[in-house]
């Protein structure tokens, strides 16, 4: 009915709040920023060789190798927002879901091929859920914030055939609206979502199904930010939000500040 190469730590001069931020699970170690973030260092160098900043080794001994695993389709609209759908009994039949700039979203194969498009409002984050259980049938999710409508979306992806259709949802209405959203973690019938704020201010929602004709929502906690956050993403349960003004921050499930850097980043990605 529902519609590595191992590189060191970067941070040694970060403000911590408790000692080593669990040994190596560091902000610094757990984060691997888009290239975009570190487009510009490769303008404008000159002959003489910089000064290593202190804390930071060689380039060669923190260096990471990547691997292009796929060539994507060129869409109109480009991608705003980008997530993965893993199939976890079949990984080769697993999705790639994006957010165009124009608004609605993309569903592609780990090939890189197209496979459906669907309309709907502009989002700045997306969240999947991609082992929700739905009266006991598996049916993925995708969340987006959608800062136009000052609301959140929810969409259901039916692997079979590519389809994604809209879910019904209750409102999230957070008190400082809605600018971006993330997952924070999934569990048996339920999703928390940690959705920021237009403010300094974020909020952790729970979408569940309480067994009505759309899914209910709860406000489970929320916390203030040191700065407004646009992008967000979460693992072993801290919560990593990237600002324009305020940098990387790392923060605990109820908000406490673990470590802060003023790295420019744009988007964010977690890995141990």
């Amino acid at each position: 009915m529902f519609q590595s190469r191992r590189f060191d730590p970067v941070l040694q001069r970060t403000a911590l709040s408790r000692p080593h931020l669990r040994g190596a699970r560091s902000l610094a170690t757990a984060l691997a920023l888009t290239a975009s973030v570190f487009a510009l260092a490769a303008c404008g160098q000159s002959d003489e060789a910089p000064e290593t900043p202190e804390g930071v080794q060689d380039v060669e001994e923190n260096t990471r190798e990547v691997l292009v695993t796929a060539a994507f389709t060129g869409v109109d609209g480009g991608a705003a927002a980008v997530s993965f759908l893993p199939d976890m009994d079949a990984p080769s039949l697993g999705y790639v879901v994006t957010a165009t700039r124009e608004g609605g979203l993309d569903l592609f194969d780990l090939d890189g091929a197209l496979k459906t498009r669907h309309a709907g409002a502009r989002l700045t984050g997306i969240a999947t859920a991609p082992g929700f259980q739905l009266r006991g049938e598996s049916l993925p999710l995708v969340f987006g914030a959608s800062p136009d409508n000052d609301a959140v979306f929810g969409y259901a992806v039916v692997r079979e055939g590519a389809r994604v259709l809209d879910l019904p949802i209750e409102t999230v209405e957070p008190v400082d609206g809605v600018a971006g959203l993330c997952l924070h973690r999934e569990g048996t019938g339920f999703v928390d979502l940690v959705v920021l704020g237009t403010g300094a201010h974020a909020e952790i929602w729970r979408v569940q199904d309480a067994g009505a004709d759309t899914l209910s929502v709860e406000r489970v906690r929320d916390f203030a930010l040191s700065a407004p956050a646009r992008q967000c993403t979460s693992f072993d349960g801290d919560i990593y939000t990237a600002s324009p003004a305020g940098g990387l921050t790392r923060l605990s499930s109820d908000g406490s500040i673990l470590a802060e850097n003023n790295f420019p980043a744009t988007s964010l990605a977690v890995e141990e």
